[in-house]
């Protein structure tokens, strides 16, 4: 449980993924030979990760089979991905105060989806990207409808 939090939250998730987005500030990835797959790896690794990892080791203590701790480290992964970009939606559509945020990520050129894809294209990515995660999800059964509400909540929220 320990390696698995350990490699969440380090430098193979989180931090790794924090480093690259710090990276890549200021315009640095337009430079990247694949903006693409560079903001793939820090979404992944900067949040997914995380997810999946604290679900994993809530699982693990719960005592899951193999079959499910994979299961649901696809759902963190896919629910992780899709929290980020609508993250990065709602930094350029969502009120700054209701965010809590003072800045933007277009003010400060980071690499984001809807800087690569647009808003709608970042908003369908999002989309099936919970699909997916509640796909996932379907051996569970009824068990799992409060994770599949949260996928949901991800990509409604307006803040």
């Amino acid at each position: 449980m320990i390696a698995l939090i350990a490699r969440g939250a380090g430098t193979f998730g989180m931090i790794g993924g924090q480093v690259l987005d710090m990276q890549a500030e200021g315009g640095k990835w337009q430079k990247h030979k694949s903006p693409a797959t560079l903001l793939q790896d820090i979404h992944r690794l900067k949040t997914a990760s995380l997810i999946r990892a604290s679900l994993q080791a809530g699982a693990t203590l719960a005592g899951a089979t193999p079959k499910q701790l994979t299961d649901l480290g696809s759902y963190g992964g896919n629910i992780g991905m899709a929290f980020q970009i609508a993250d990065d939606v709602l930094d350029v559509v969502a009120d700054k105060k209701k965010l809590g945020k003072r800045g933007s990520d277009a003010k400060n050129k980071k690499l984001t989806f809807p800087a690569l894809y647009g808003l709608d294209d970042s908003r369908r990515k999002a989309q099936v990207l919970v699909e997916e995660a509640k796909a996932a999800l379907l051996p569970f059964g009824r068990q799992a409808q409060i994770l599949k509400q949260l996928a949901n909540y991800i990509i409604e929220r307006d803040h």
